[in-house]
């Protein structure tokens, strides 16, 4: 049950035998769990009277990479709000000890700029390699006696039992099913067709601005566009055929799993047609990058063309 102490009946014993050597890792559902369990090493340490060294790990994209921050502030200026959590990193940057971003408590990280400023993993060079927020989290974690970790973290990072260390596994209930979309790659293809669909009424939206009106001026970017519209409505007509096709099969309320249970020779069929398939998408889904970034960058290089200032 929830409130009995658990926790701390699995964390006392183990604040006295656990060290950098032989660390305690836990590894828990969610990041906000690992939060919760942060708090409880520090409860412990304050009723015990002695320090514990306890560090939180995430994956890369939870902290900020300072260098692509940066490179962030010196492109041209774009919407309202990216200038306003350019604003709101900023302010945070002089309070945060971490840099991990679930500190700003934020509804949603869906904006754009996440995805340029979250960090990759990768060894920080630079002048703000000294300060990279991962690879001191690294450090941390060699001098650290409990390290506190998710199901689906853990399970991409088996060097993390290397060393053999004490394990709990919090929520044990949950971890196959982590560990399971962990090594699982989804693609929501009603998703994808709404975005779709939204960027063809984007183009060419009847009795509406769109950017077909935008560049008609230009005989290069409504080419462009109507490459863009054609390549679109492909992508949308093999999206749709492979959703009668498999439709009912792939209705599943849990991620990562088929609907419907399949034989050997079923599965087998639906994976070579898928295959067949998957090829002929992704062409046309970078046939639609290809000419969305054209377009992007001949805005970039006019914004005054287009009254943008």
């Amino acid at each position: 049950g929830t409130g009995l102490g658990k926790t701390m009946g699995y964390l006392l014993p183990y604040a006295y035998v656990a060290n950098a050597q032989q660390k305690l890792v836990i590894a828990t559902t969610t990041t906000v769990l690992q939060s919760q369990l942060f708090a409880q090493t520090q409860k412990l340490a304050d009723l015990l009277d002695r320090p514990i060294n306890a560090v939180i790990i995430k994956s890369p994209h939870h902290y900020l990479d300072l260098t692509q921050f940066q490179h962030s502030l010196q492109l041209p200026a774009g919407d309202r709000l990216t200038a306003v959590l350019q604003m709101k990193l900023l302010v945070w940057l002089s309070a945060t000890t971490t840099g991990d971003l679930d500190e700003l408590h934020l509804t949603t990280y869906r904006a754009p700029l996440f995805g340029q400023v979250a960090h990759a993993g990768a060894k920080a060079v630079g002048p703000y390699a000294e300060y990279d927020f991962y690879q001191r989290l690294q450090t941390q974690i060699k001098a650290a006696s409990i390290v506190i970790t998710n199901h689906a973290y853990l399970a991409r990072h088996p060097e993390l039992a290397e060393a053999q260390p004490f394990l709990v596994v919090d929520e044990a209930q949950h971890c196959a099913d982590n560990v399971a979309l962990a090594h699982a790659h989804a693609l929501d293809l009603a998703k994808l067709r709404i975005h779709l669909q939204h960027l063809a009424r984007l183009v060419n939206r009847p009795e509406h601005h769109n950017l077909m009106q935008v560049f008609a001026d230009s005989k290069m970017q409504t080419y462009q566009l109507q490459s863009l519209a054609t390549a679109v409505a492909a992508s949308i007509a093999t999206i749709e055929a492979v959703l009668i096709k498999f439709g009912k099969m792939l209705q599943d309320p849990k991620p990562g799993f088929m609907a419907q249970s399949l034989s050997v020779e079923q599965a087998q069929s639906v994976e070579a047609e898928l295959r067949a398939w998957l090829p002929k998408l992704s062409r046309q889904l970078d046939a639609v990058a290809g000419v969305c970034s054209q377009l992007q960058q001949q805005y970039l290089s006019h914004q005054d063309h287009f009254g943008v200032s």
